[in-house]
């Protein structure tokens, strides 16, 4: 038998009217107690409202007018790669932390074959080694699970911007992506 689960679309300021767009958050008996080890992520994702407690999901929705739900992609930087959930932003965070990295996009990229990988663009501060990768995956590994740490590392000038000054999330896969040079891939 499958749990009961109820479900409300939320917008900043409250429950969003039918139609409009907002964040879904699910409650009932299917929903667990939070995240493993995890406080701060539970006290974030997990909240109560009127008493009963919502998984705040990070998945955009909105009702439709036979009360239906339409699922509209993630509001958030959340990606699935070979099998697991990463949130980019995490992974950025983290490598932002080390003191060779001024600032730190991470995206997934796709080979023309299907393979896909993490690949973290790195702006360096200051005086770093003309080999960053290493200390960056080895400073990644002791604070992110496996399948969190970036399998590449891309050193850039600059991050790429939008007209109104956002991370280019777009130009930052061509960033990402290997580049050919005389024959082989860098």
């Amino acid at each position: 038998m499958l749990p009961h689960l109820s479900a409300v679309v939320r917008g900043v300021h409250g429950t969003v009217p039918n139609g409009e767009i907002g964040e879904l958050w699910i409650a009932g008996d299917g929903v667990a107690d939070g995240n493993l080890d995890r406080p701060e992520l539970t006290a974030e994702r997990f909240v109560y409202l009127d008493g009963v407690r919502y998984y705040r999901t990070g998945d955009l929705a909105r009702v439709l007018p036979d009360g239906s739900l339409e699922y509209l992609g993630r509001d958030d930087l959340q990606v699935k790669l070979r099998g697991f959930r990463i949130e980019l932003g995490e992974v950025e965070a983290v490598l932002r932390g080390h003191d060779l990295a001024r600032d730190v996009a991470v995206t997934v990229i796709t080979r023309p074959a299907g393979a896909q990988f993490l690949v973290a663009c790195v702006v360096l501060a200051g005086d770093a080694p003309d080999k960053p990768a290493g200390p960056l995956r080895e400073y990644a590994a002791e604070r992110l699970p496996r399948y969190m740490v970036p399998d590449r590392y891309q050193v850039v000038d600059m991050l790429p911007l939008t007209g109104s000054g956002k991370l280019d999330r777009a130009a930052l896969i061509g960033l990402a992506a290997p580049r050919r040079v005389g024959g082989r891939t860098s």
